[in-house]
């Protein structure tokens, strides 16, 4: 295993990846420790390295931006990302104008996921574990159970869910230059909390999308859980 290498990893005899990573560390030639560690990181990684120069599109629409950097800027440097059409899946919202100057790649596809979410609907992007890229939706189906309440050897285990919001009562929305565009509120108490927010490079129209998004994603209730085991051993 050497730096840069792809990194696929499968739990026991199961047949889709895990995970999907690129090696960043390697062990050090002459090195006498008792353990040779590697480390690295996913390849979502890559878009926070990854920089657009003079990026420009002007009345596209949010699925031809993005397919756009991904196989312009993204593909081209990180070949172990691949594409696949239908894992592109934004809403039907076309841009007056999307321009990356000397930013990250990562920070363009935040702000478009931003403009996305202001149809209500929670979008996402990254690359899933065979190295596809994705920006679609949310799925609300569930993709994994915890019994809860059933002894077993080790314990019982307690599920703790938790719902949090972080209501923004007013948006106070800034253009790139930081000259004052709008305030929107939000559905808290006024006297709650307000943001001021600084936007991409997008027109006045799209950047009230993006801001939307914004204040969306805020009020938008979160669930968390842990999972709790009390130890505890059988006596003979």
């Amino acid at each position: 295993i050497d730096k840069s290498d792809v990194v696929k990893i499968k739990l026991y005899s199961h047949t889709r990846n895990y995970f999907t990573g690129v090696v960043r560390q390697v062990p050090t030639d002459g090195s006498t420790d008792d353990a040779y560690v590697y480390s690295g990181y996913g390849l979502s990684e890559y878009f926070k390295r990854l920089n657009s120069y003079e990026y420009l599109q002007t009345t596209k629409t949010i699925a031809y931006i993005v397919t756009d950097i991904l196989t312009t800027l993204v593909i081209p440097n990180v070949p172990s990302i691949s594409r696949v059409d239908n894992y592109i899946d934004p809403p039907a919202l076309t841009l007056s104008s999307f321009k990356g100057h000397y930013v990250q790649v990562d920070d363009m596809l935040d702000a478009l996921v931003k403009i996305a979410n202001s149809t209500g609907t929670e979008y996402m992007y990254g690359v899933d574990h065979d190295g596809a890229f994705f920006f679609r939706p949310r799925s609300s189906d569930v993709v994994a159970t915890v019994s809860t309440g059933r002894s077993g050897n080790y314990g019982i285990p307690d599920y703790k869910p938790v719902d949090s919001s972080e209501e923004r009562s007013k948006i106070i929305v800034l253009k790139k230059d930081g000259t004052f565009l709008t305030t929107l509120d939000g559905a808290g108490d006024p006297d709650i909390f307000e943001e001021e927010v600084t936007g991409p490079d997008v027109s006045d129209a799209d950047l009230l999308l993006w801001a939307t998004g914004i204040l969306k994603d805020k009020e938008r209730t979160l669930r968390s859980a842990t999972v709790v085991w009390d130890m505890f051993v059988d006596s003979p």
